[in-house]
């Protein structure tokens, strides 16, 4: 029930915040804010659909206790992804993201270094496509 409605809460902020987010003028049939509207209408089915469920059998709701010490690596990873979001505009999207990755890596324990070189050429070869190739503006420092 507590998903359920915290998906429906979720789904209307969306809906609140999309209009005054994306500004789309144009009088094409498609606009820039489908996408994000599309996903929040279906927060807000799924967010429903657990809301009736759990009214139509109260028996299968289940009680869970978070222990967050057990929980401490999901947080520490939340933490990695605010901290993502938080020096995207100020480090720019090459250097954040370079570190997101290989964090990432190092989180999952993963230890072999082709993964490393693999992760790295990756992110640095989505950068170029991006800005050079495709000329979508990406924050940087001095790319």
């Amino acid at each position: 029930m507590v998903s359920g409605i915290a998906a429906v809460v979720f789904a209307v902020a969306l809906f609140v915040i999309i209009p005054f987010q994306i500004v789309d003028i144009s009088n094409k049939l498609i606009k820039a804010d489908f996408l994000p509207k599309l996903m929040a209408g279906i927060i807000l089915i799924c967010g429903i659909c657990l809301i009736a469920k759990c009214l139509r059998h109260p028996e299968s709701e289940k009680v869970i206790e978070i222990d967050l010490r057990k929980e401490a690596r999901v947080i520490m990873y939340f933490a990695a992804l605010v901290l993502f979001v938080v020096l995207f505009t100020r480090i720019g999207f090459l250097l954040d993201s370079l570190w997101l990755a290989v964090f990432t890596l190092i989180f999952v324990k993963d230890k072999n270094p082709i993964h490393y070189a693999i992760t790295i050429a990756y992110v640095v070869i989505l950068f170029i496509v991006f800005k050079y190739a495709l000329s979508v503006p990406l924050p940087t420092i001095v790319l």
